[in-house]
Order: C-alpha cells, then structure tokens, then sequence
C-alpha cells in the first residue's frame, strides 16, 4: 500500500471508506474499527481521525455508498408492472433481496449505534431522503395533486412496515416472521389493505 505522500486527502478519504466496507462485507459491521481501517489502507489508526471527524462520520460515509446502491435497486424494481400494487410488490421483494444479498451494509445502516445526542449531518439526512422518492412516485396515482405531504408521509409508513418485517426476518427475532413465506406473504397483504385503504375502497 502507497504511503501518506503518494495520497491527497480526497484520495485517502476514499480509500478509507473503501477499505470499511470492505471489512463490513468480510466480517460484518462488529468488526468495523479505526485500526483496521488503518491496516487495510497503511496508515496508523490516528490518519482515520484526521480524516473524519469520528467513526461515526467514518460509518455514515460507508453507509451512503449502500443507500445510493439501494436507491437505484428500489428504482429499477417496479419498471414494467402494470399497477401500483404490482410495482409495490416489486419493489418490497427487491428491498427483501438486497437485505438478503447485501446484508452486511445492509445491517450497518441500521445497527450503527451514533454517539448519544449526535444528529445525522444534512448530507447525510439529504441521501436517506432521496431513497424514498422511487416509493413515493410509485404512490403518485393514489393520491390527489394536494396531498403531496400525505404522500410523502405514506411512502415512509408503508416503507418502515415493510422494513420491520425484513428485519426481523433477517435477524430472525420473530420465528412466524422467519419461517419459510412468512414475510413474502404478509408484505404482500400489508400491500394490497394499503392500496385498497388509499383509494378508499
């Protein structure tokens, strides 16, 4: 690995956050620490606080690699389906996969623990805001051209519900919800009551 001089910050910023997703990926978000940032880049662990402000910057810069990815996942699903519902299924079973396939960013994201009393930085609330616009769009027919609050307000209700079910099939705390369908079936169901409730039937 090149040496301090053979870097610019931009640079090395880069490869620091590289280098923790890349230990995220191998060994899970436990195993994310400043001293093997360090190691897998060269540097003494002090570089890494020279470089972000804490790990928690260092977490949060990892983490917006993995929401730009799940954006573009959550965008590309409903393409094609002829309804809302179908597209809102599409798009839970590609939330489900990437948990699935990617679930060892997909966990930081969540069980990150921020220093008490610390706020997620505007850039940062200003990434995970753009993850729901793929959701709200797709429930644009299902409310009026003056409910674009209700709308957003929506998006993130279905959206959560949708989550707690994943997660807790990921982590397994609730067997029913673990078991074999279990959160396919009753995503598709929360699904279907939303869209029936939306559109006031």
């Amino acid at each position: 690995m090149a040496r301090r001089k053979d870097h610019t910050r931009p640079e090395l910023t880069a490869l620091a956050v590289t280098a923790a997703r890349d230990i995220v990926a191998a060994d899970g978000p436990a195993a994310l620490t400043a001293r093997r940032v360090a190691d897998a880049i060269g540097y003494t662990p002090g570089t890494i606080y020279n470089l972000f402000s804490s790990m928690d910057e260092l977490v949060l810069r990892a983490n917006i690699e993995t929401l730009r990815e799940l954006h573009a996942a959550l965008a590309a699903a409903p393409a094609g389906k002829r309804d809302t519902a179908s597209g809102l299924k599409a798009m839970a079973a590609a939330y489900r996969a990437f948990a699935r396939e990617r679930r060892s960013h997909w966990l930081l994201l969540f069980l990150h623990n921020p220093d008490p009393g610390a706020m997620p930085p505007d850039w940062y609330l200003a990434e995970v805001g753009q993850l729901f616009t793929p959701l709200e769009e797709l429930l644009r027919p299902l409310f009026g051209p003056r409910q674009d609050e209700r709308r957003k307000l929506a998006a993130r209700a279905l959206w959560a519900s949708v989550h707690g079910m994943v997660f807790l099939e990921e982590t397994g705390r609730i067997p029913v919800i673990a078991a074999r369908n279990g959160a396919p079936d009753m995503v598709a169901l929360l699904i279907d009551n939303f869209v029936k409730g939306a559109r006031g039937e």
